[in-house]
């Protein structure tokens, strides 16, 4: 059965604290990454540069993070989904590219990201009048990715939701097509769309 993990970062001036949170847990598992302080902030932009230059980053680039790494391999399957809520530089940090097992995480297991698990309990908190949870794909919405919009379209097929062509200037549309009862969608891209499609709470295991 796919589950969801949440991971949760830190920073402190010496180390950075990671936590692995499971439902099926009363704690979570701690994971200390040696880096604090300012030196996060720089090892995160060499991370970056090498994944943009390179498109990988070496095993000596992404040791600080070994400890994590293995975490998320020892206590996840595949396809489980990998919630990352980082801290500091570390929102920049493309958790998803780095090796988990041999291949980036990605190919690995669904990734998300939330801002912080307050606010990712604020959201599941949240009842909607239907009791259903929406879905929402966004693409291209400067018109300088060239496969974006192609790509939304896959995952809002994906999804079973109506992917929207985006028609207008600066990623608005400015028309809508019919779509079947019960779907409400809109687009600010080339592929943008909303639906009443009932989605699964990341904190059920």
């Amino acid at each position: 059965m796919t589950r969801a993990i949440l991971v949760e970062l830190f920073v402190q001036s010496d180390d950075t604290l990671s936590f692995l949170l499971r439902a099926d847990r009363q704690e979570p598992r701690l994971e200390r990454i040696p880096l604090g302080g300012a030196e996060v902030l720089s090892w995160t932009k060499e991370l970056r540069s090498a994944l943009v230059s390179g498109g990988h980053a070496s095993p000596d680039l992404q040791a600080p993070l070994r400890p994590l790494l293995a975490a998320i391999e020892q206590d996840t399957d595949t396809d489980d989904v990998v919630c990352f809520a980082p801290h500091g530089p570390l929102h920049l940090v493309p958790f998803h590219a780095l090796d988990v097992g041999g291949v980036p995480l990605i190919r690995r297991n669904p990734v998300a990201y939330t801002p912080s698990a307050s606010v990712l309990a604020s959201i599941h908190a949240r009842t909607r009048i239907d009791g259903q949870r929406g879905a929402v794909v966004v693409g291209d919405t400067r018109g300088d990715l060239r496969h974006a919009g192609t790509e939304a379209a896959v995952v809002a097929g994906i999804l079973a939701i109506e992917a929207i062509p985006d028609t207008g200037r600066r990623g608005v549309t400015s028309s809508r097509r019919s779509r079947p009862p019960g779907i409400s969608a809109s687009s600010i891209s080339p592929a943008m769309a909303r639906s009443t499609r009932t989605m699964p709470s990341p904190q059920a295991s």
